[in-house]
């Protein structure tokens, strides 16, 4: 990202602003892909010590421009000020979701985190969605929270048809529709499992297949996520 204390100059490339885009206040962020967004700086400071950190060294700077082209795009940044301002989650797609995590992290948003946990452990998401987050996260700890509320739950299936996003994902519509969701990989989208990182995917799969949905889940998955992952 590059900060600026003044406006660019016009950029006749420029896209105009989405109807979605947000328009009022004093602080624009210019995405990686060229959507401008316009809101109050209280915002940005009450979020992230990024923002505030910049902030305070050069109260005069009222533009950033964003250059990282996966985690910078008008879609997160969108995502991002719905979450912080309006305190909803505007997605249920796990791609966009971990995008948005790691965007949450890198710029020190440690209560949007918190916000955006809520909003997936109130519904509409499945419990897989927060293990898959936490997991990018590095989040070990609210893994195994996960796994072990799962089990308590009676390790049940969680139906795709109850989650909004299902009917439209790709991966589910071709192979998962109305199918049983659980912390078993293979009911997953394929999507689904390629964004879990690669050791937590891996102690996830053998622990379920040691222990399957019972209370055991919880520890077995933390005891495979301490050991070397087979070459």
């Amino acid at each position: 990202m590059d900060f600026d204390d003044s406006e660019p100059c016009p950029q006749p490339d420029r896209p105009e602003p989405s109807p979605t885009a947000w328009t009022e206040g004093n602080y624009t962020i210019l995405s990686s892909d060229n959507f401008e967004f316009t809101v109050p700086d209280y915002h940005l400071l009450a979020a992230s010590d990024v923002f505030r950190g910049f902030m305070q060294l050069d109260g005069s700077a009222a533009y950033v421009v964003f250059e990282d082209e996966d985690l910078e795009t008008a879609e997160t940044v969108n995502l991002f000020l719905n979450l912080i301002i309006n305190g909803t989650l505007e997605t249920t797609d796990v791609n966009e979701l971990a995008i948005l995590a790691v965007f949450l992290k890198g710029f020190g948003c440690i209560n949007a985190i918190d916000t955006l946990f809520l909003q997936l452990e109130q519904g509409h998401h499945s419990a897989v969605k927060t293990f898959i987050v936490a997991a990018v996260l590095d989040d070990t700890a609210l893994c195994i929270e996960t796994l072990e509320d799962y089990a308590l739950d009676g390790g049940a299936d969680e139906p795709g048809a109850t989650d909004p996003a299902a009917p439209s994902d790709a991966d589910t519509a071709e192979a998962h529709t109305d199918a049983g969701i659980t912390f078993d990989i293979r009911t997953w989208p394929l999507s689904w499992a390629q964004t879990l990182p690669s050791n937590y995917r891996w102690a996830l799969d053998v622990a379920w297949e040691a222990v399957g949905g019972s209370e055991a889940l919880a520890d077995e998955f933390e005891a495979r996520l301490g050991q070397t992952q087979p070459a």
